[in-house]
């Protein structure tokens, strides 16, 4: 990987680390959104064996998978 890493324009790593921090981002988002009582990863929203009576009110609005 160091290798291919050495071949790269600078103009490519300046892209391969703007689409690291922003999927850093998005994974800071994505916490600060979930509910309390899920985990969420991405687009998903993982509420199950949580033993909820209903689907929490406070799901974020990018919630794809639940």
């Amino acid at each position: 990987m160091l290798v291919l890493m050495m071949t790269w324009t600078r103009r490519q790593l300046q892209q391969l680390l703007l689409l690291m921090m922003m999927l850093m981002v998005s994974f800071v988002v994505s916490y600060d959104q979930c509910p309390s009582s899920c985990a969420c990863l991405g687009n998903t929203v993982d509420c199950s064996n949580k033993q909820l009576q209903d689907i929490p009110a406070d799901l974020p609005s990018w919630t794809e998978i639940l």
